[in-house]
């Protein structure tokens, strides 16, 4: 499978190119490119929303939640979940242009890999239920969040006059029954949350070692480096199937709110039997260790 699927040509020459048949690194990269393609189309589609229905929607919130029509807050969670499923795409497209490089050391790989765990929970936070009620106040939530976090409650902030009203539109959905249920959790818990039966919240931790300085984390790798070095380009590879497969869980929670249509999503189905294969590989590793 790794030849069929991932190889992209011969490797160019470099310190881990006697070991690339094991773990085509530059085929993956591409392929991460390919999916991040496609993840910025689901990302650009039409919303199946229509204007009337999301002008229908806000006149609905704004009777138990002033501000609504103002702010428009129907079409809060579509926005949302295309620019942080972008940022997920762009990031991911950024890791493949590296792994296509000569870089073979995980520190960056983790460093991206971090953020684009983050932005694709978020992303299937604000769409995980299709009621728009929860869908809305998710969005709220995390507006509020970001508002809050830019400096928003200083009164001499740009943001200041948005804030208060998003906070007030939050408490208005708590007080309708949308509080404590939708909370928006800090991104340890939100990836743990989102990506449970991937260990989501181990790689998480794992790539925050990488992320803050880290004696320890550096230390290992520099030791990794001397003593086999790859020890580090297999982690390069799982760093980069797994943020992989983040990213394109995240696109598809989204697409069933967008119109897809016409839209090539095999490269994102791919990535499953990459990662099979992969766990095949390091079985397979496990008993027999390198064959040079």
């Amino acid at each position: 499978m790794f030849e069929h699927v991932l190889r992209r040509g011969k490797p160019r020459k470099n310190s881990f190119a006697e070991y690339e048949q094991y773990f085509p690194l530059k085929g993956l990269g591409a392929h991460c490119e390919a999916v991040a393609h496609t993840v910025n189309e689901i990302a650009c589609s039409p919303r199946l929303l229509t204007t009337e229905e999301a002008d229908s929607l806000d006149i609905e919130f704004e009777s138990k939640i002033r501000g609504a029509q103002k702010w428009e807050i129907s079409r809060l969670a579509d926005d949302l979940s295309a620019a942080s499923l972008q940022t997920a795409g762009g990031i991911l497209h950024s890791l493949g242009l590296l792994l296509k490089s000569d870089i073979r050391y995980p520190l960056t790989p983790s460093i991206l890999a971090r953020s684009a765990l983050e932005n694709s929970a978020l992303v299937m936070y604000l769409n995980e239920d299709a009621d728009p009620w929860i869908r809305t106040v998710r969005a709220v939530n995390v507006v509020v969040n970001g508002y809050e976090n830019s400096g928003g409650r200083n009164n001499e902030s740009p943001y200041s006059e948005a804030t208060a009203d998003h906070i007030k539109m939050k408490q208005a959905f708590a007080s309708q029954g949308y509080g404590k249920s939708q909370k928006l959790l800090n991104y340890t818990d939100l990836v743990a949350e989102y990506f449970d039966g991937f260990q989501g919240g181990e790689m998480y931790s794992r790539f925050n070692r990488s992320v803050h300085h880290n004696v320890v984390r550096q230390i290992e790798l520099a030791s990794a480096q001397d003593s086999d070095g790859r020890q580090n380009a297999v982690e390069t590879f799982e760093i980069a199937i797994r943020a992989a497969i983040a990213v394109g869980a995240a696109a598809f929670s989204l697409q069933e709110f967008r119109d897809c249509s016409g839209i090539d999503v095999d490269p994102i189905h791919v990535l499953r039997d990459v990662f099979e294969d992969w766990n095949s590989y390091l079985d397979r590793l496990g008993q027999e260790g390198f064959v040079d």
